[in-house]
């Protein structure tokens, strides 16, 4: 994963033994040699053979005569947009032979050739294949929100070291909001000192970021958000913000605050036009984010002190100011042959089209403006902080079926030069509600399933293959350093102290996170200094065994099949009986008390789910009585889930949400089927 665009498989395998081998072409670049290292060492530690083959210098290079692995390489490659990703790998029974035109290509193909790695009773061995690569889309990003809560530089390497597993070839970090500022400047030192709680990158850490990155392919985009959420810069600096009451201090509530820098005042954009330069040098690519979020420029343009500044540079209104205000800043990096990165919020057509526009407003925007010639990326859809499953991101293609629907609801194709404008994807993570600890769980696996979506061919679409290959994957992740499983262990035992966790995993394995705006309404409760160590945040997308739970119960309501019923019968017992266990930790740990309710709702919808699996072994359909007892049962609990969610500050709650009801739902009707259909008749019907 991703899935490559070309895969031919033989019969064979080559044996993986102690006299394993690389051989580095002369002339490759330093980061050939150290991916090969690191290579050699993860499938040394996957394998613990002890390899002969120690360290591959490229100083004394010592190729061997007969290597298992050769590499050819043409060319060092620009760590730029657009570059030769491509590679191919061809695997003999006695060798392999990696090749591509650029580093970037052989790094890919290293990652590929991992994941490929195999075993069975006789050792581990690569199978035969003979693979050609390259990717779909040309942008694929991962964007990490430092500014609402710090991550320090050790979670961001090994982020980048998960991103280089799934061929992800962009980082950009989000440096500032209304929570506060996290990059160190020498021109404006009050920035990281008064507005960051001394949570901040260092210069020298930016540059070793940004070092790690490109050694592993990968290029790292700054954003310095603009003219909005600058609470963090007006608490440094005052002067330059649009109201004398938006500098009380850093914010501490999450989510979005409306504050404005007054762009509709020349000083402020000479402390930006130093500012920016100053940040920009600090990162060698090519683009550079302005933000542009949660922008409202009638604030500026309505307030009276600003008319002579307009008047004289021709701003008759706030879509005046908005064209100004990024057009100036565009003049003023062109200087540096820098472009600029805007979220769509900012999009206007009278804007230079070198500029790229990052859509997360809605899908269609994507579409608009490749026909309008503007290049965009596609975030819409991969909000990771949204808690959504990993195939509702899995299927959202950043290209448009083969007919799209303009503003004026005419059909209309894109032309592939059109196509061409939309140049890939990120996914977001916004860390409101996500701690040092809590991130990784928040970002993977699902950003892998994201990876294949903007490498792999579109008609990549299996999501029952993608969530199969998504467990190795997810496992092979653990070799990065990332906490993203154990981090749920972690929280629990914290959590129940001296008690086994075992009945809280089973419960919290039905449980996944409030998803979409629900998640967001948190924000009412939630401060930056709030706890995020609570069971919520053990919970994860796509919990574990209620996704297993359902394929038993797919599977079983076509087959009938006697595997399947086990299965679900063996989950339905645990869960019945887990209550119990529920009541006996919880009686002794006060924050723990709050599940009581939601673990004995999973264990009536459990006891249900026995009850209706009992009746699926006859052709006789269920009493109606019965059936219609059950159904309220079942709606019940969802009437208390439904209003849960809607009150953001219950304390009575798990703050997650059972994910198994309409799997139970199933097996009710697979009772009496004839009840069902009339049931899913009259919902229906109250729909429309």
């Amino acid at each position: 994963m991703p899935m490559p665009q070309t895969v031919t498989s033989e019969p064979g395998k080559l044996k993986i033994l102690e006299d394993f081998s690389i051989s580095i072409p002369e002339g490759a670049s330093k980061k050939v040699f150290d991916c090969a290292n690191r290579f050699l060492r993860r499938l040394d530690g996957r394998t613990g053979l002890f390899f002969i083959q120690g360290v591959i210098s490229e100083i004394h290079p010592q190729r061997p005569a007969f290597p298992t692995l050769q590499v050819n390489v043409t060319r060092k490659a620009n760590l730029d947009f657009q570059e030769n990703e491509a590679y191919s790998i061809s695997l003999k029974p006695d060798k392999i032979l990696l090749e591509a035109e650029t580093d970037l290509g052989i790094i890919h193909g290293f990652e590929t050739l991992l994941q490929l790695l195999s075993n069975d009773e006789s050792g581990y061995y690569f199978p035969i294949v003979e693979i050609k690569d390259t990717p779909r889309f040309a942008w694929r990003g991962l964007m990490i929100d430092v500014a609402s809560h710090f991550m320090p530089v050790n979670i961001i390497k090994r982020n980048i070291d998960a991103m280089a597993m799934v061929k992800m070839n962009v980082l950009h970090l989000s440096l500032c909001n209304d929570n506060g500022w996290r990059v160190e400047s020498k021109l404006f030192p009050k920035l990281h000192l008064l507005a960051s709680e001394d949570q901040y990158y260092s210069q020298a850490q930016i540059k070793e970021i940004v070092q790690y990155a490109s050694d592993r392919g990968i290029r790292v985009v700054p954003e310095i958000n603009l003219p909005s959420k600058s609470t963090a810069i007006q608490v440094a600096y005052p002067e330059f913000g649009l109201t004398a009451s938006q500098a009380n201090g850093l914010s501490r509530i999450a989510g979005n605050h409306h504050t404005m820098l007054n762009v509709g005042n020349e000083k402020t954009f000479e402390f930006l036009e130093k500012l920016l330069p100053e940040i920009s040098a600090l990162f060698p690519d090519k683009y550079f984010h302005i933000g542009g979020d949660n922008i409202d420029f009638k604030l500026i343009v309505n307030d009276g002190k600003n008319s002579d500044f307009l008047k004289k540079n021709s701003v008759f209104s706030a879509e005046g100011l908005q064209v100004y205000f990024i057009n100036r800043i565009n003049k003023s990096f062109k200087k540096t042959n820098k472009k600029l990165i805007a979220w769509d919020n900012m999009f206007h057509e009278n804007l230079d089209k070198q500029t790229i526009f990052q859509v997360k407003t809605k899908k269609e925007t994507t579409y608009d403006m490749a026909i309008s010639g503007y290049q965009n990326l596609l975030s819409f859809g991969y909000e990771l902080d949204l808690m959504l499953p990993a195939q509702t991101h899995y299927t959202n293609d950043p290209l448009p079926p083969l007919e799209i629907h303009t503003d004026k609801d005419k059909k209309k194709l894109l032309t592939p030069a059109q196509e061409n404008n939309i140049i890939g994807g990120e996914a977001l993570m916004w860390t409101d509600f996500v701690s040092a600890n809590s991130f990784d769980s928040r970002v993977w696996p699902s950003t892998a399933a994201i990876a294949e979506r903007l490498w792999s061919v579109g008609t990549v679409v299996d999501i029952s293959d993608m969530y199969k290959r998504l467990e190795k994957v997810n496992i092979q992740l653990q070799e990065c350093g990332l906490n993203h499983i154990s981090n749920q262990n972690a929280v629990l035992q914290q959590l129940s102290g001296q008690h086994d966790i075992t009945p809280l995993k089973v419960l919290i394995g039905t449980l996944e996170p409030y998803k979409n705006s629900l998640q967001l309404q948190r924000g009412s409760l939630y401060k930056t200094y709030s706890p995020l160590s609570l069971f919520t945040d053990a919970a994860i997308v796509d919990a574990y065994d209620a996704r297993k739970f359902r394929t038993h119960i797919i599977s079983y309501l076509h087959t009938r099949s006697t595997p399947d019923k086990i299965e679900i019968d063996k989950y339905l017992r645990l869960w019945r009986d887990n209550h119990n266990e529920i009541i006996r930790i919880a009686s002794s740990v006060p924050t723990l008390r709050h599940l009581l309710k939601t673990s004995e709702n999973l264990s009536t919808l459990a006891t249900v789910g026995l009850d209706a699996l009992k009746h699926t072994e006859t052709k006789i359909n269920a009493p109606k009585a019965w059936y219609d007892a059950h159904l309220l049962t079942i709606n019940t609990i969802k009437k208390y889930q439904f209003a849960n969610m809607s009150n953001a500050l219950s304390q009575n709650d798990a703050r997650c949400e059972l994910v198994i009801i309409d799997d139970i739902i199933t097996l009710l009707d697979l009772a009496n089927q004839e009840l069902a259909k009339k049931r899913i008749y009259d919902e229906e019907h109250s729909k429309k």
